[in-house]
């Protein structure tokens, strides 16, 4: 049995987990591996393709409607000729309507039948995109005037980590287009990097989030083609600036103060910071899917840039409610992809206001640029 894709071995490498990434943290469609379905996976990975097909079958069979049939079925079309792939991810689309899984499905319908033109092929992962609210791929990799149609705010949640993944697929087939298609197109690489940084800055905590930052500034990434290459062993870890409140116990009249943290790991010899594994606490309550993000990529292009920050990070969130008068606490726990942890801790008090009704802080989106000034050489 031959694994289907037509042989392209590096989007292969990236389909074959990306249903897992895709769906991983959805809420009701969680996906936790049995023992039944990792001993599948090990038939797989050992290259005993139909014996594993036989357990994934048996296990989705057993397991009809869950996230974990669904695992099994794009695996079982991963390990698929092509026309019986194709077979595998129209029935998952009947099966999982309204789910990640079902447009995944049609992406994977896409790849099936698209992928040896990569033209076409890019046309239709971008209708199937822009159909649920995403950005035009064309216009984030420059070739399309931007617009006001389409953001990552606009997709559904429930179908937020299959596009990410999608874009995180496309910027990975931007990387190695001149090696599967057997060109020598210059501009694809920078083609790849618009993708790849829109997926990290856009969807910052999705699953694929890290493969996307290794893509970019791991081994063999797009730095690294470019000639910055890392040198350092990483064993520094990630530095965490309070933007607002500045201070420990400083006294606000805002009952809703806008919280705001400025985060970064430094140079192409660091590791970068997870924020799938970041902590941003307020009193305890863990903030993280509800605070705002904003990473700013380094791109480099001269030797000097090598020592630069490669991603600036940003994240500031709001109360929904007025908090309570008194001492409230702040904590932010980061850590690097090489494990390296670092947390930062502030305290502020609320007093009454000066005037009746001013409990909300305005927001300020100038303070992201100030901080970009402030390291615009750093």
């Amino acid at each position: 049995m031959k694994m289907n894709k037509f042989g392209i071995c590096l989007i292969l490498c990236v389909l074959v987990t990306s249903f897992a990434l895709a769906q991983k943290g959805q809420k009701s469609w969680d996906f936790v591996p049995t023992p039944e379905y990792k001993e599948a996976c090990r038939f797989r990975d050992a290259g005993y393709y139909e014996e594993a097909v036989v357990k994934f079958r048996e296990i989705a069979n057993n397991n009809p409607g869950t996230p974990l049939a669904a695992e099994c079925q794009a695996n079982i079309a991963l390990l698929s000729d092509n026309d019986k792939a194709i077979q595998e991810y129209e029935d998952m689309v009947v099966k999982y309507p309204g789910t990640g899984y079902e447009l995944g499905a049609r992406g994977y319908i896409i790849d099936s039948k698209y992928l040896r033109n990569f033209d076409t092929w890019l046309a239709k992962k971008d209708e199937l995109i822009t159909s649920v609210g995403g950005k035009s791929i064309y216009e984030i990799i420059g070739l399309r005037s931007s617009s006001n149609r389409g953001s990552a705010q606009e997709i559904p949640a429930e179908y937020k980590n299959s596009v990410a993944a999608m874009y995180g697929d496309i910027g990975a087939s931007l990387m190695g287009y001149n090696v599967t298609y057997g060109k020598n197109d210059s501009k694809k690489l920078d083609q790849a990097f618009k993708m790849l940084t829109y997926v990290r800055e856009n969807f910052p905590t999705a699953p694929c989030s890290a493969t996307v930052k290794g893509e970019i500034s791991g081994p063999n990434g797009i730095f690294e083609r470019w000639g910055f290459k890392s040198t350092e062993v990483d064993r520094k870890p990630p530095t965490i600036k309070m933007a607002t409140p500045e201070y420990n116990n400083v006294y606000l009249i805002w009952r809703r103060p806008i919280i705001r943290v400025f985060m970064y790991d430094g140079d192409i010899n660091q590791s970068q910071i997870d924020l799938a594994a970041l902590e941003f606490k307020l009193d305890g309550v863990d903030l993280k899917d509800k605070m705002k993000t904003k990473i700013v990529t380094l791109r480099p292009r001269n030797p000097h840039d090598a020592k630069k920050i490669v991603e600036k990070i940003f994240i500031w969130y709001r109360p929904e409610k007025p908090l309570s008068r008194g001492l409230h606490t702040i904590l932010v726990n980061a850590k690097d992809y090489a494990g390296n942890s670092v947390s930062a801790k502030n305290t502020f008090v609320i007093t009454t206001p000066r005037k009746a009704g001013e409990d909300v802080e305005e927001d300020d989106p100038s303070w992201i640029d100030r901080i970009l000034k402030e390291f615009k050489d750093k």
